[in-house]
């Protein structure tokens, strides 16, 4: 059971923003489902809303382990893009959200701020993901992608 109370440490944050860097899971990966680990994500966020409040933004990566069985993805991986980019919702943009659901990486600049948070998807990029082997295309079209996002944030400054 999660307590409901702030801590002393909770009290005395008050983050502009948390990058949530992901692997928050047990790492025995091998007995976890996609699903438990969609659950074990949304349990872990609930925890920091209850902690930071809402209105502190969270912005995601995925980690490797994001994915059951762990490093071992395969492309349009509905159950994990579409369970973590619902999580997520609140925290990203119309267009980071659509871009984290359909690839797991986004762009998006921080409220009232110039700074722009890029988040890539580590696992289309994993030397643990033998699927890589075979096809290492959606690298190449996240790094393309990543590309154009840097072009287009030094045109804005």
């Amino acid at each position: 059971q999660i307590e409901e109370t702030k801590s002393e440490f909770d009290k005395e944050l008050e983050p502009d923003f948390i990058l949530f860097t992901g692997d928050n899971i047990a790492h025995n990966v091998w007995e976890d489902t996609q699903e438990e680990v969609v659950y074990y994500t949304r349990t872990i966020i609930d925890t920091m809303e209850r902690s930071f409040g809402k209105d502190t933004p969270i912005y995601p990566a995925i980690g490797n382990h994001e994915k059951a069985p762990v490093d071992e993805y395969y492309g349009p991986e509905s159950v994990l893009l579409n369970g973590l980019a619902e999580i997520f919702k609140p925290y990203l943009s119309d267009e980071a959200y659509e871009t984290f659901k359909k690839y797991g990486y986004y762009s998006m600049l921080h409220k009232n701020t110039n700074l722009r948070i890029i988040s890539l998807n580590c696992l289309v990029c994993d030397t643990m993901n033998f699927n890589l082997i075979f096809d290492a295309s959606q690298a190449k079209d996240m790094y393309d992608w990543l590309e154009n996002e840097l072009k287009k944030a030094e045109k804005n400054n």
